[in-house]
């Protein structure tokens, strides 16, 4: 943000707090109230999408309503019209609450394998989980649950050491996308790492989506790793539509499979096989981790419908320890390494350590210890074959060879052939198009927000499909699987005009894991996902916007285009 826009209306903005794909968020001061405040200014075309006003009011004032002190509140919202040297801006007013987020948290604990205390993980979870419950109940869906919109306040009293969750950013991805944006775009909202599989196929998803993406928080506070994990976002999204978690039990060991069960209910690809409220998962992640739930004093919320506030008890959660048989033994030898069925992979074993000394009452810490480096697995001699069975062996290999010089004869009598030009397979690594990044006359400074493709000697597609182009980026921590167009073929060639993708200022993301993919997807209905990719281009090279088109790696192996 430019020196002559340090002041946003009435707000004097003071620092940077956060970025990512739905907007910058500042530290600002109301000179008005005398008190800080977060301020969001949101990722929006206002320009090319003249519905963009109204749904931000719509949903901004919904948004505001929510009152929860698991909530973040909303105190303003505006927007700031177009000038000749700035683009117009939609912002949010919010509480200002210092500290980390859970993200931040976890960094330090969770994927260090030092794990928070089982009453402390109930209490985390039964705080989101009823103030999930209560926006549901007001017709609010979040859409982009995860760590990092959950800040911890450590200025109320509270018993977990790490804070009082709150639950930001309310109806943003909704307010970025919107339901007809996304029905017309397909494009998908939410984190790819915790997106829901119904969001990730491109529809709007509802209350259930947000158990799923809780069900993700929690298998990661509990084991330290992320329940999909790939080289790039687009496997992820296919992870999270095909794949089944490894069970959480068998990262950590000392889960039990009653807790390790909850978690992957919440983890259903069915909506339907999830829970039926957060409310109820944390009542059965409680009795799964031995936790008492009588004696839990959190809010009560009122029933869905019932605008009343409610009345908010000043006693303090109990803590509670998990039973010794919930762990394994901590004795001073060594544990052995117990591999998992059918690999050569260990088991990580579980310690007890208390980190809280000194404090009366506290629960021990989940800690898993680094897996030993693996020893190589021992020669084995197979037997020689015998005499008869290498003849029926050599015959199998000389009719193989027959057959396949056969087919390749007649490959190259069929082989199409436009302009004297041959439409064979390329090698893999050969350059067969160019994509260009271009800067038009409108662009912001730094930004290039037109990119073209180039890409000759590509087969015709078949009656109803067509080439498609994905751009997957990593943006300044912003991780989106967005633009993508539909490529028109000519004379078996991809020359387009400047593409454009509304909502998007920027499309150059240099990033080892930004890439362009080319698939061929089936028109009827619209391709959510590349499922074929067929070409791709890394975009790695901040100081070019020229990159090289290459086919795919054959067997649908590589990671490059994640086909496989």
């Amino acid at each position: 943000m430019s020196a002559e826009a340090r002041r946003l209306g009435k707000y004097e903005l003071h620092e940077r707090l956060g970025s990512g794909g739905m907007g910058d968020v500042y530290k600002a001061f109301d000179p008005q109230l005398r008190r800080y405040v977060a301020i969001k200014l949101l990722n929006a075309d206002l320009r090319n999408d003249p519905t963009f006003t109204s749904r931000f009011t719509n949903e901004a004032q919904l948004v505001a309503s929510l009152h929860h002190p698991n909530i973040v509140r909303i105190h303003d919202f505006d927007f700031v019209p177009e000038t000749a040297s700035s683009s117009a801006l939609a912002y949010m007013v919010m509480e200002y609450i210092p500290g980390q987020t859970l993200s931040d948290s976890m960094r330090e604990t969770s994927r260090q394998f030092k794990f928070p205390p089982a009453a402390d993980i109930v209490y985390l979870f039964t705080a989101l989980g009823q103030a999930l419950d209560y926006a549901h109940g007001k017709g609010v869906i979040h859409r982009d649950i995860k760590p990092a919109n959950v800040l911890l306040d450590r200025r109320l009293a509270t018993t977990i050491p790490m804070g009082e969750p709150i639950l930001t950013d309310f109806g943003i991805a909704r307010l970025q996308g919107g339901t007809a944006h996304l029905t017309m775009q397909g494009e998908v909202l939410g984190t790819p790492h915790y997106i829901s599989p119904e969001q990730a196929q491109g529809k709007p998803g509802d209350q259930r989506s947000d158990l799923y993406s809780l069900g993700v928080m929690l298998y990661e506070i509990m084991t330290g790793v992320k329940p999909f994990r790939a080289e790039t976002l687009h496997a992820i999204l296919i992870q999270h539509l095909t794949a089944t978690p490894t069970p959480p039990h068998l990262v950590n060991p000392a889960i039990p499979p009653a807790a390790s069960q909850v978690i992957l209910t919440c983890l259903e690809k069915d909506p339907d096989a999830r829970f039926s409220s957060a409310s109820a998962m944390t009542t059965a992640l409680a009795e799964a981790l031995n936790v008492p739930t009588s004696t839990q004093f959190l809010p009560t919320l009122p029933s869905p419908g019932n605008s009343s506030m409610p009345g908010y008890s000043t006693q303090l959660y109990p803590l509670a320890t998990m039973p010794p048989t919930s762990y394994p033994s901590s004795s001073s030898s060594a544990t052995p390494f117990t591999p998992l069925p059918g690999t050569n992979a260990p088991i990580l074993p579980a310690t007890i350590q208390n980190n809280n000394q000194g404090m009366p009452g506290s629960a021990p810490t989940m800690l898993v210890s680094p897996p030993p480096a693996l020893s190589p697995a021992p020669a084995i001699t197979k037997p020689r074959p015998k005499r008869g069975t290498m003849y029926i062996v050599l015959s199998v290999l000389l009719i193989g060879v027959l057959l396949g010089a056969a087919w390749a004869v007649y490959a190259l009598s069929t082989r199409s052939s436009v302009g004297g030009t041959n439409l064979g397979t390329p090698a893999p690594g050969a350059v067969v198009g160019h994509l260009i990044f271009i800067k038009s006359s409108h662009a912001s400074p730094g930004a290039f927000d037109e990119l073209q493709i180039n890409l000759d000697n590509v087969p015709t597609p078949e009656a109803g499909s067509s080439y498609y182009a994905w751009l997957v980026s990593t943006c300044a921590g912003n991780e989106s699987l967005g633009p993508h167009w539909a490529l028109p073929t000519s004379n078996n060639a991809i020359h387009t005009p400047p593409l454009t993708y509304q909502g998007s200022k920027n499309l150059f993301c240099p990033s080892p894991n930004s890439l362009l993919v080319i698939s061929k997807e089936a028109t009827n209905p619209a391709p959510l996902l590349a499922t074929t990719p067929l070409y791709y281009a890394h975009v790695t090279r901040p100081a070019s916007t020229t990159f090289q088109i290459m086919p795919c790696p054959p067997g649908g192996t590589s990671h490059v285009c994640e086909s496989g």
